[in-house]
């Protein structure tokens, strides 16, 4: 059986092998341009995909930990490609006295 016999069957649904494998490419393409619940503002003005980063930097993204004296120090969590600062804070001991989140 060549490729093309292959191509050319006609599945349950009544349509080709190569019709059906583009109605599924069209479908995809469609799903992957539609609004994403990822989108959603969930922290204004941070949505769920903002808020990932975050949550990814600073639970598995390079962390550098400079301290400032007197029990104070400046913490960055870095994306996990390693591009970015996405967290930065200072802090005083175990309390955090600013924060910049650059998603």
């Amino acid at each position: 059986m060549a490729a093309s016999d292959i191509w050319a069957y006609v599945l349950t649904n009544g349509e080709t092998a190569e019709q059906t494998v583009l109605d599924i490419q069209d479908d995809l393409a469609a799903l992957l341009a539609a609004p994403s619940f990822l989108d959603e503002v969930l922290e204004a003005p941070l949505n769920a995909r903002d808020l990932l980063r975050i949550i990814a930097a600073v639970a598995a993204g390079k962390t550098t930990i400079q301290p400032q004296g007197d029990n104070r120090a400046h913490v960055e969590f870095r994306s996990l490609d390693d591009s970015q600062v996405v967290v930065a804070a200072d802090m005083q001991g175990s309390t955090r006295t600013s924060v910049v989140v650059t998603p």
